[in-house]
Protein backbone atom coordinates (compact mmCIF):
# COMPACT_ATOMS: atom_id res chain seq x y z
CA UNK A 1 0.00 0.00 0.00
CA UNK A 2 1.40 3.12 -0.66
CA UNK A 3 1.69 6.11 1.57
CA UNK A 4 -0.85 8.18 -0.33
CA UNK A 5 -3.21 4.98 0.08
CA UNK A 6 -2.79 4.52 4.05
CA UNK A 7 -2.99 8.48 4.31
CA UNK A 8 -6.66 7.78 2.63
CA UNK A 9 -7.34 4.81 4.58
CA UNK A 10 -6.17 6.72 7.88
CA UNK A 11 -8.26 9.45 7.00
CA UNK A 12 -11.49 7.60 6.02
CA UNK A 13 -11.06 5.55 9.70
CA UNK A 14 -11.05 8.95 10.95
CA UNK A 15 -14.46 9.85 9.00
CA UNK A 16 -16.03 6.88 10.17
CA UNK A 17 -15.35 6.95 13.67
CA UNK A 18 -16.21 10.57 13.67
CA UNK A 19 -20.06 9.55 12.14
CA UNK A 20 -20.11 6.96 15.07
CA UNK A 21 -19.03 9.55 17.54
CA UNK A 22 -21.33 11.97 16.62
CA UNK A 23 -24.40 10.83 15.46
CA UNK A 24 -24.73 9.21 19.74
CA UNK A 25 -22.41 11.90 20.97
CA UNK A 26 -23.39 14.97 19.31
CA UNK A 27 -20.72 16.96 17.82
CA UNK A 28 -19.83 19.06 20.78
CA UNK A 29 -20.00 15.74 22.82
CA UNK A 30 -17.53 13.98 20.51
CA UNK A 31 -13.50 15.12 21.27
CA UNK A 32 -11.01 15.18 18.87
CA UNK A 33 -8.99 13.09 20.99
CA UNK A 34 -11.11 10.33 21.35
CA UNK A 35 -11.55 9.90 17.96
CA UNK A 36 -7.94 9.77 17.11
CA UNK A 37 -7.42 7.35 20.13
CA UNK A 38 -10.27 5.10 18.71
CA UNK A 39 -8.99 4.96 15.35
CA UNK A 40 -5.02 4.74 17.02
CA UNK A 41 -3.56 7.57 15.45
CA UNK A 42 -1.00 10.28 17.07
CA UNK A 43 -2.78 13.26 18.51
CA UNK A 44 -0.84 15.84 16.48
CA UNK A 45 -1.69 14.36 13.10
CA UNK A 46 -5.21 15.40 12.99
CA UNK A 47 -4.00 18.20 11.29
CA UNK A 48 -2.63 16.19 7.73
CA UNK A 49 -6.48 15.23 7.02
CA UNK A 50 -8.24 17.44 8.54
CA UNK A 51 -8.32 21.68 8.80
CA UNK A 52 -10.27 22.05 11.97
CA UNK A 53 -13.02 20.10 13.55
CA UNK A 54 -15.21 22.25 11.97
CA UNK A 55 -14.06 20.58 8.43
CA UNK A 56 -13.90 17.28 10.01
CA UNK A 57 -17.66 17.52 11.18
CA UNK A 58 -18.71 18.95 7.81
CA UNK A 59 -16.89 16.09 6.02
CA UNK A 60 -18.76 13.34 8.44
CA UNK A 61 -21.55 15.22 7.54
CA UNK A 62 -20.95 14.70 3.53
CA UNK A 63 -20.28 10.80 4.22
CA UNK A 64 -23.70 10.42 6.18
CA UNK A 65 -25.43 12.40 3.07
CA UNK A 66 -23.71 10.34 0.60
CA UNK A 67 -24.65 6.89 2.29
CA UNK A 68 -28.34 8.43 3.14
CA UNK A 69 -28.99 9.63 -0.54
CA UNK A 70 -27.64 6.32 -2.09
CA UNK A 71 -30.27 4.43 -0.39
CA UNK A 72 -32.80 6.79 -1.67
CA UNK A 73 -31.22 6.62 -5.23
CA UNK A 74 -31.88 2.51 -4.80
CA UNK A 75 -35.42 3.35 -4.31
CA UNK A 76 -35.82 5.83 -7.58
CA UNK A 77 -33.70 2.70 -9.32
CA UNK A 78 -36.26 0.22 -8.13
CA UNK A 79 -38.49 -1.72 -10.07
CA UNK A 80 -42.18 -1.35 -9.11
CA UNK A 81 -44.43 0.84 -7.47
CA UNK A 82 -42.43 4.18 -6.53
CA UNK A 83 -45.32 4.37 -3.90
CA UNK A 84 -44.79 1.16 -2.84
CA UNK A 85 -41.50 1.29 -2.38
CA UNK A 86 -41.02 4.56 -0.72
CA UNK A 87 -43.39 3.04 1.94
CA UNK A 88 -41.08 -0.08 2.33
CA UNK A 89 -37.97 1.90 2.66
CA UNK A 90 -39.25 4.01 6.06
CA UNK A 91 -40.67 0.87 7.39
CA UNK A 92 -37.15 -0.47 6.88
CA UNK A 93 -35.52 2.81 8.42
CA UNK A 94 -38.59 2.22 11.16
CA UNK A 95 -37.21 -1.14 11.91
CA UNK A 96 -33.48 -0.13 12.05
CA UNK A 97 -34.25 3.08 14.02
CA UNK A 98 -35.88 0.55 16.69
CA UNK A 99 -33.16 -1.27 17.11
CA UNK A 100 -30.75 1.28 17.38
CA UNK A 101 -32.28 4.42 18.42
CA UNK A 102 -29.69 6.97 17.29
CA UNK A 103 -31.93 8.70 14.82
CA UNK A 104 -30.61 11.22 11.95
CA UNK A 105 -27.41 12.67 11.83
CA UNK A 106 -28.36 15.27 10.04
CA UNK A 107 -31.61 16.08 12.11
CA UNK A 108 -29.35 15.85 15.29
CA UNK A 109 -26.90 17.71 14.71
CA UNK A 110 -29.16 20.33 12.81
CA UNK A 111 -30.82 20.61 16.22
CA UNK A 112 -27.24 21.13 18.20
CA UNK A 113 -25.33 23.29 15.99
CA UNK A 114 -27.33 24.24 12.71
CA UNK A 115 -27.97 27.87 14.40
CA UNK A 116 -24.44 28.18 15.36
CA UNK A 117 -21.80 26.89 13.27
CA UNK A 118 -22.01 28.37 9.52
CA UNK A 119 -19.38 25.25 8.13
CA UNK A 120 -21.97 22.50 9.43
CA UNK A 121 -24.84 24.10 8.86
CA UNK A 122 -23.68 24.94 5.06
CA UNK A 123 -23.44 20.77 4.87
CA UNK A 124 -26.11 20.19 6.54
CA UNK A 125 -28.04 22.06 4.17
CA UNK A 126 -26.25 20.34 1.39
CA UNK A 127 -27.41 17.19 3.01
CA UNK A 128 -30.94 17.99 4.08
CA UNK A 129 -31.53 19.05 0.06
CA UNK A 130 -29.77 16.27 -1.30
CA UNK A 131 -32.69 14.27 0.35
CA UNK A 132 -35.40 16.41 -0.58
CA UNK A 133 -34.41 16.40 -4.18
CA UNK A 134 -34.60 12.55 -3.52
CA UNK A 135 -38.00 12.58 -2.03
CA UNK A 136 -39.84 14.72 -4.83
CA UNK A 137 -38.22 12.38 -7.56
CA UNK A 138 -40.00 9.48 -5.94
CA UNK A 139 -43.24 11.64 -5.08
CA UNK A 140 -43.11 13.45 -8.97
CA UNK A 141 -42.98 9.29 -10.46
CA UNK A 142 -46.10 8.31 -8.08
CA UNK A 143 -47.77 11.57 -8.98
CA UNK A 144 -47.64 10.65 -12.84
CA UNK A 145 -48.82 7.09 -12.25
CA UNK A 146 -51.70 8.62 -10.38
CA UNK A 147 -50.87 7.15 -6.60
CA UNK A 148 -50.04 10.80 -5.05
CA UNK A 149 -52.12 14.23 -5.20
CA UNK A 150 -50.74 16.48 -7.92
CA UNK A 151 -52.46 19.63 -6.55
CA UNK A 152 -49.35 20.12 -4.62
CA UNK A 153 -45.73 19.78 -6.38
CA UNK A 154 -43.54 16.80 -5.51
CA UNK A 155 -40.94 19.56 -4.24
CA UNK A 156 -43.94 20.64 -1.61
CA UNK A 157 -44.32 17.17 -0.57
CA UNK A 158 -40.91 15.87 -0.21
CA UNK A 159 -40.58 19.58 1.89
CA UNK A 160 -43.39 18.05 4.02
CA UNK A 161 -42.18 14.79 3.86
CA UNK A 162 -38.57 15.57 5.17
CA UNK A 163 -39.86 17.82 7.87
CA UNK A 164 -42.16 15.27 9.33
CA UNK A 165 -39.80 12.95 9.50
CA UNK A 166 -37.05 14.81 11.26
CA UNK A 167 -39.59 16.09 13.81
CA UNK A 168 -41.05 12.54 14.36
CA UNK A 169 -37.33 10.92 14.91
CA UNK A 170 -36.88 13.85 17.35
CA UNK A 171 -40.30 12.65 18.70
CA UNK A 172 -38.79 9.07 18.98
CA UNK A 173 -35.92 9.91 20.51
CA UNK A 174 -37.89 11.97 23.12
CA UNK A 175 -40.24 9.89 23.65
CA UNK A 176 -38.38 6.26 23.35
CA UNK A 177 -41.12 5.17 20.85
CA UNK A 178 -41.15 4.76 16.94
CA UNK A 179 -44.74 5.44 16.88
CA UNK A 180 -44.52 8.90 16.12
CA UNK A 181 -42.66 7.46 12.89
CA UNK A 182 -45.03 4.74 12.01
CA UNK A 183 -47.60 7.87 12.43
CA UNK A 184 -45.60 9.69 9.78
CA UNK A 185 -45.23 7.42 7.00
CA UNK A 186 -49.44 5.52 8.01
CA UNK A 187 -50.72 9.67 7.97
CA UNK A 188 -48.41 11.24 5.33
CA UNK A 189 -47.94 8.51 2.27
CA UNK A 190 -51.53 7.46 3.33
CA UNK A 191 -54.60 10.15 3.57
CA UNK A 192 -52.37 13.09 3.58
CA UNK A 193 -50.71 12.72 0.08
CA UNK A 194 -53.84 11.43 -1.08
CA UNK A 195 -52.46 7.98 -2.40
CA UNK A 196 -54.38 5.20 -3.23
Amino acid sequence: MSRQERSQATRDRLLEQGLSSFIVKGFHGTGIKEVLEEVGVPKGSFYNYFESKDDFGAQVIELYSRRFHGLLDEVIQADGDPLDNLKAYLASEVERLDRDGTGCLLGNLSAEVGATNATLRAALARGMAGSRHRFARIISEAQRRGRIRTDVTAEQLAGILLATWQGALIRMQTEASVEPLEECCELLLGPLFGSA
